[in-house]
């Protein structure tokens, strides 16, 4: 029952929750936009499920464990987007 709430809760949108998701997270400077991606699986964690081994026990562990210990600042493009993200704004 817990898991259900907390799907609903956290999971389950209408397009109209979405959208306005979308513009409040619009930066990824942003915490909220954080929060929001470590409760999705990303592109960048397909890899991992779609050559998974029969272990899901483990397999489950190890995304939990990356989705809680992963920063992004340090990739190119996301440090690349936060630095220019206010200029950004302002030319646009």
């Amino acid at each position: 029952m817990e898991a259900t709430l907390f799907y609903h809760k956290n999971y389950f949108r209408n397009m109209e929750e979405l959208l306005t998701l979308e513009k409040r997270t619009v930066g990824q400077n942003c915490s909220e936009w954080h929060l929001e991606r470590k409760l999705r699986l990303t592109a960048s964690g397909m890899k991992t499920i779609v050559s998974r081994v029969s272990d899901f026990e483990s397999l489950a562990t190890q995304i939990l464990k990356k989705k809680n210990d992963v920063s992004l600042d340090f990739v190119p493009a996301v440090k690349y987007g936060i630095e220019n993200e206010d200029y950004i704004r302002y030319i646009v």
